[in-house]
């Protein structure tokens, strides 16, 4: 997803996946962990369409405000050819997903008032309030790196923990005390959530 600052200090810029959505369709494995083997590949390249859709950071799980881009590897459910990964993902418990990632537009972005920093300065200022997690950090952010455009490298992955935590599967869980009233408000607005999702990866 973007607009998120991660942990390697890097923030991805919308549209940063437009070339490898167009240059790698089906060319692209779902692997485990980012090891590239028989054994660890969960969907073949041949069965993943790539695509990316503009949602609400909410329906991804996140508070934030505003909207995010994000890289979709789209399959279907009978694809997935590793029985634990299939048995996670059914199980609908939290996993994350990593891209493996080549960066081919990359710029420093710093908060300094040095004049050898102007185009830093300048970068900083461009996409600093693009942030949507700035809440998350306890200071002042004073650097990062503006992710332009990057190549998703022969796969992506999933993982227990990845640098975005904006990522992965996000299933709302219901509490099996509250009233039978409560439950059917939950499901028919987990149920609408879900058509809404449909609805903006079909446009």
């Amino acid at each position: 997803s973007t607009r998120i600052l991660d942990s390697h200090d890097d923030l991805h810029i919308d549209n940063i996946w437009n070339k490898s959505v167009k240059d790698l369709q089906g060319k692209n494995y779902l692997v485990d962990t980012h090891v590239m083997s028989v054994n660890t590949t969960i969907v073949r390249k041949e069965n993943i369409e790539m695509l990316t859709a503009m949602i609400p950071f909410s329906m991804i799980g996140k508070s934030y405000k505003g909207d995010t881009q994000v890289l979709i590897y789209k399959f279907s459910k009978n694809k997935v050819i590793d029985a634990k990964a299939k048995e996670w993902l059914d199980s609908g418990d939290d996993i994350e997903a990593s891209v493996r990632m080549r960066y081919t537009d990359i710029a420093l972005a710093m908060n300094s008032k040095h004049p050898d920093d102007k185009e830093e300065l300048e970068t900083y200022r461009k996409y600093i309030d693009a942030i949507a997690n700035k809440d998350d950090f306890e200071n002042e952010i004073q650097y990062f790196w503006a992710i332009k455009q990057a190549q998703n490298v022969s796969e992506s992955s999933l993982v227990l923990f990845g640098s975005n935590s904006s990522t992965g599967i996000v299933e709302e869980k219901i509490n099996t005390g509250q009233s039978d009233d409560t439950q059917q408000k939950e499901e028919a607005a987990k149920a609408l959530q879900g058509k809404l999702i449909l609805t903006r990866l079909n446009n």
